[in-house]
């Protein structure tokens, strides 16, 4: 009776180890998939130079099969609307303005189903780091 108890006893902890690796799915880096970056972002931190910062731009990171740009609660108003381009092994989305003749490059640090960290440099040089997490 005892050997059935301790047997049934490490049966359960094998499945709950299971169970408890298949969770951890979601933290899995994606950077590699240009597929997952597709979807409705949540600014959450934002840092110039390492240094957090209070983000005064619009609440929402958008990223489509062919552009991204930033965008206010309702997604009406738009800002950096851009085309896009996505370099797998750099891990490099190299953005085009719409309606400017200006290129950037937005650096994927890290990205799993929840959520994705961004770097680019403003016009003075300054590494903007913003932290996202997934909406839709």
């Amino acid at each position: 009776m005892k050997t059935l108890r301790l047997i049934g006893m490490a049966l359960i902890a094998v499945v709950m180890c299971v169970n408890f690796a298949a969770c951890s799915d979601d933290d899995e880096d994606e950077s590699g998939n240009a597929a997952s970056l597709v979807g409705k972002w949540k600014i959450e931190k934002v840092a110039t130079n390492g240094v957090e910062e209070e983000w005064d731009g619009y609440p929402y990171f958008i990223v489509t099969d062919t552009h991204c740009y930033y965008t206010d609660e309702e997604g009406i108003e738009k800002s950096d609307y851009s085309t896009y381009t996505y370099d797998v092994k750099s891990k490099v989305m190299h953005c085009k303005y719409v309606n400017h003749d200006i290129e950037w490059d937005i650096k994927v640090l890290s990205l799993s189903n929840s959520t994705v960290s961004v770097q680019s440099s403003d016009e003075k040089g300054n590494i903007i780091t913003v932290n996202c997490k997934r909406v839709q």
